[in-house]
């Protein structure tokens, strides 16, 4: 795993090889955290062209793995973030014909497929998490390409004279920060959905290479070119539940096998739930004396320790069990410093946590990202999968059933209320789909709050934003457009960044089985009817899981790595959060009313706890980046 920086610079009068040089190493520095281990640089003669690379080294600890690397025939020069899980069995194809190797890493083997395949076909032949910067000698033209899923970032600023690209914003930061300006529907897409959607940044100068895409740069311009995505996937007829089950099984183990291969110590991240528990449950039999990670609070409500201790004790693994004492009010400033941009999930605080713990043990982690998307683990897949049985049912506004119910669910504190839950669901009747998705699946603000704004534009570029990549969207049923919609927009651009992010602000690789290609695809190939038998969420996953882990967990409902974020803005962080509302210059009052914020924090609107909570949070990581990023 590694951190990536470089310049193209597009007329050859306009090239400044020294000032490229130090701006790419000031880059590098930003972004040592990514890759601590070694630090290398290549320019091209005409110095058009400069590419940076900081290693994390996890295969070829050697200097034979060192990048920027140059294929044998001296056309391509690469710098790469990630794995290519799928390298040895391509190795062994491009051994027998005649091409030998130096290295045992996967980047040798990428620059010799550009090589002997090209562009298009490696990218189609190759299977894993990466970002790759490819400069080809012979076209001059350089190619940004990053993976099918999103697991790895890339990102890029440009103007008539250059490209730049960076693993992280925070690259960019060296070089005029101040001339970077606010994207204001990035903002309020913030505050919409917790997250900024489209591959687009808080800032208007600065962009994200979409999944399943890579962007071609030379003297004649930019260009993007799709090379995957979900729709060239048909859907297996006469699937029977039974098989779906038996062939998710096998698969998940090739996929945990092939991650597996490291020449660095390796853990597991594991939560009481059940993705995380079939990984390490599936990798105990591949591998004994495995290293798990675990994280628990003093609030019941949010602790699964005992539920991850049970599967570590059934599998005998070494575990680890980080007691939360984490502080609130640093906490938060750290999210804010290391994410560049506002986020919005709460769990980006105890996954850094378990993060900095683990790295003292591993330098790679597999973790279960990507089953709920994968699968329907998510509640919103339970009412979506109601709604697309019961059409008529779902079509009647709801309005007296939710009167009744609304004062049940501020009878406490509990952030899993069943009226809140109850609440939520019913509140979705009588609407279209994309308004059920944004009441089911996002915690924000409703397009009507935000000042000077037409409710009808925000949504139409929200909508726009979150289905950017999404071919032929409007032509499926409410189930399937809730999965695209997760899988393409929300995993890209809020579970994997926040993942990211978290691992490699320690230095360490998380790995993702569930976002194997081969399983990727076989889930999306799998029939609604089949993948969501029952009314549970992700059924399939739960009847495999029968097979391995305790009944407490294949029965449970899902979790994940939650902090008690009511009794937190009620306690410890309140008066930070109201002095720092108290700053009329705030970005925040140029998308809300000053007031409209102060009756929020007062609770005016007597809101249930969860909805409080959750714009709250929005509030308060949004100023929080403010002062420690974008002021700082």
């Amino acid at each position: 795993m590694c951190g990536l920086a470089g310049k193209y610079t597009f007329k050859d009068n306009m090239s400044n090889g020294e000032d490229n040089y130090h701006l790419i190493q000031r880059m590098l520095k930003i972004l040592n955290h990514r890759g601590p281990d070694d630090q290398s640089s290549w320019e091209s003669e005409d110095r058009k062209v400069i590419f940076g690379h900081k290693r994390l080294s996890i295969l070829d600890l050697s200097k034979n793995g060192r990048q920027p690397m140059i294929s044998s025939s001296k056309r391509y020069v690469c710098v790469f973030n990630g794995e290519i899980y799928n390298f040895l069995q391509i190795r062994e194809e491009l051994k027998k014909l005649n091409i030998n190797f130096k290295s045992s890493s996967d980047t040798e083997v990428l620059v010799e497929m550009l090589d002997f395949f090209g562009l298009d076909k490696t990218l189609n032949k190759i299977d894993g998490m990466f970002s790759i910067a490819i400069w080809d000698c012979h076209k001059e033209e350089m190619y940004l390409c990053r993976d099918r899923v999103g697991k790895k970032p890339l990102y890029y600023k440009h103007n008539n004279d250059s490209l730049i690209f960076s693993s992280e914003i925070k690259g960019f930061f060296v070089d005029k920060k101040k001339s970077l300006s606010i994207n204001y529907e990035s903002v309020i897409n913030y505050f919409s959905l917790g997250y900024i959607p489209g591959f687009k940044t808080i800032f208007n100068e600065i962009n994200e290479v979409k999944p399943g895409h890579y962007l071609s740069i030379s003297s004649k311009g930019i260009s993007e070119h799709l090379y995957w995505n979900l729709s060239a996937i048909d859907e297996i007829s006469n699937l029977s539940f039974n098989d779906a089950v038996d062939q998710t099984e096998e698969i998940l183990k090739s996929s945990i096998k092939k991650r597996l291969v490291s020449d660095v110590p390796l853990g597991f991240f594991l939560s009481g739930g059940i993705d995380s528990g079939l990984i390490v449950a599936m990798a105990s039999e591949i591998e004994r004396n495995i290293s798990t990670f675990t994280i628990s609070f003093e609030e019941k409500e949010f602790d699964e320790s005992y539920l991850s201790k049970k599967v570590a004790n059934q599998y005998n693994t070494n575990h680890y069990m980080l007691r939360a004492s984490i502080d609130p009010l640093s906490s938060v400033y750290d999210v804010s410093r290391n994410y560049d941009q506002p986020f919005g999930d709460p769990s980006a605080i105890p996954s850094l946590a378990i993060c900095k713990e683990a790295s003292k043990k591993t330098k790679v982690v597999l973790c279960g990202d990507g089953g709920d998307e994968l699968f329907g683990g998510y509640r919103r897949a339970q009412a979506a999968n109601l709604a697309s049985k019961y059409k008529r049912l779902f079509s009647f506004n709801s309005y007296i059933l939710r009167k009744a119910i609304k004062p049940l669910s501020n009878l406490n504190s509990n952030y899993r209320n069943t009226f809140i839950k109850a609440n939520k669901i019913l509140e979705g009747t009588g609407k279209d789909i994309f308004e059920r998705y944004l009441l089911w699946a996002t915690n924000g603000f409703p397009l009507k709050a935000f000042k000077n704004r037409n409710s009808n534009i925000i949504r139409k570029s929200l909508e726009s934003n979150l289905t950017e990549i999404i071919p032929d969207f409007k032509d499926k049923d409410i189930l399937e457009q809730f999965f695209i919609l997760d899988f393409s927009s929300q995993l890209p651009s809020s579970l994997l960044p926040k993942m990211d992010i978290a691992s490699m602000s320690s230095s360490i690789e998380a790995r993702s089985p569930f976002l194997d290609k081969e399983l990727v695809e076989f889930a999306f190939s799998i029939s609604k009817s089949v993948k969501m038998k029952g009314y549970k969420t992700k059924p399939i996953l739960r009847a495999l899981s029968k097979k391995y882990l305790p009944k407490k967990i294949y029965k449970g409902s899902k979790k994940g790595f939650e902090i008690p974020i009511y009794s937190w803005l009620e306690g410890p962080l309140k008066e930070t959060l109201n002095d720092l509302a108290l700053n009329n210059n705030s970005v925040l009052f140029d998308v809300f009313e000053f007031e409209q914020i102060q009756n929020l924090l007062s609770n005016k609107e007597n809101l249930n706890v969860h909805s409080w909570s959750n714009k709250i949070w929005l509030v308060l990581m949004f100023l929080t980046w403010e002062k420690e990023t974008y002021n700082a």
